[in-house]
């Protein structure tokens, strides 16, 4: 991850620039991130259990993805291409925000993706830096605890994505 730092700043790039060239209008118009549809989203109401088990699900599957993709092909690679698909999808989704509610909707972005975020990043990096050795004795037993604390991160950011951001998204899309 320290020799591949500048791809995740070029990924964003590449994800605000083919907004901006292939899909401006599309996306302004009828993605979810228009003033229209972020008011409709503000009197919807949602059961926060439920919203909070579909992350889990969500989360675990994209977990679990990664761990049978790091077997199959060298670590290295999944985390690169993995990392790369999430800034440039960062760069798009910011670039779709600006352009439909200019500033206010990096606020929205922020507010939306932050708090979560920060830990699904650190269980990333985490998970990314730790060393895959299926020694017997101190090493495995550090390992399988690395692989809950990673656990317990996930967990807190699906608490966070699921009861902490639609608490901040519905206060900004009421401003």
């Amino acid at each position: 991850m320290k020799r591949e730092w500048w791809i995740y700043p070029i990924a964003f790039l590449v994800g605000c620039i083919s907004i901006n060239m292939f899909g401006s209008r599309t996306w302004e118009n009828y993605s979810l991130l228009n003033r229209y549809s972020l008011s409709m989203i503000s009197f919807e109401s949602i059961s926060y259990d439920t919203y909070f088990v579909q992350i889990v699900v969500l989360r675990l599957k994209t977990a679990a993805g990664l761990w049978i993709a790091a077997k199959l092909v060298p670590k290295k690679i999944v985390e690169v291409v993995f990392a790369g698909i999430i800034s440039a999808i960062s760069g798009a989704i910011v670039s779709m925000a600006i352009m439909a509610n200019g500033l206010w909707g990096s606020l929205f972005f922020i507010c939306a993706m932050l708090p979560h975020g920060l830990l699904y990043g650190g269980a990333f990096l985490l998970w990314s830096n730790r060393t895959q050795s299926y020694t017997i004795g101190r090493e495995r037993r550090e390992n399988w605890i690395g692989a809950v604390i990673i656990f317990c991160i996930i967990i807190i950011g699906c608490v966070c994505e699921s009861y902490v951001s639609p608490f901040l998204v519905e206060r900004i899309i009421k401003y």
